[in-house]
């Protein structure tokens, strides 16, 4: 996230009003704090300061309303404000995968694994090449004790990433 975080600063530097880039800073800020790899407030101030960015820049710009989503998921568990966006998101783009995918997570979190499991499975067929989305699906099955989808689900992981650890461990623990 790092190396991206770089890319995209170099980006927005050359053109200011570049708002992708910017929900796509917020976002490797938001997976660093996400996944421990910095857990600090001010990760959570700076991806909140490129999402604002993005709307001024594009007040119209779906995935800024992505980034916000994924914001109040990520760095507050907040579900409800998480959902709201993602929402706007799926209005505006319907194919969306990642939107799909994040809704299913916050929902997964949430505890209704009947929606999570109806969102990754439409992220999944959104993007059928996603090793991350297609895996988080087989862990939804898994949760739900659906272990011959979820098996499907990360052989199919393993067909798209071989290299992928998680897949094989979880089919161990299937087993």
């Amino acid at each position: 996230w790092d190396a991206a975080i770089n890319f995209y600063l170099s980006a927005t530097e050359i053109d200011p009003g570049f708002s992708l880039a910017y929900t796509k800073l917020a976002m490797s800020y938001l997976q660093q704090y996400w996944f421990y790899h910095h857990r600090g407030q001010e990760i959570l101030q700076t991806s909140k300061k490129f999402i604002d960015k993005a709307f001024e820049t594009d007040p119209e710009l779906p995935e800024a309303h992505l980034a916000l989503g994924v914001y109040y998921y990520n760095g507050f568990l907040d579900y409800q404000k998480a959902v709201e966006q993602l929402e706007i998101v799926l209005k505006k783009q319907p194919g969306n995968s990642e939107a799909w995918y994040y809704l299913g997570c916050v929902y997964r979190r949430a505890g209704d694994f009947g929606k999570s499991r109806s969102c990754l499975v439409k992220a999944c067929e959104l993007d059928p090449k996603s090793a991350r989305i297609v895996f988080n699906t087989g862990q939804n099955f898994d949760l739900m004790r659906e272990y011959k989808e979820a098996l499907k689900y990360f052989n199919q992981t393993l067909a798209i990433n071989p290299d992928c650890t998680y897949p094989y461990r979880d089919i161990a623990i299937l087993y």
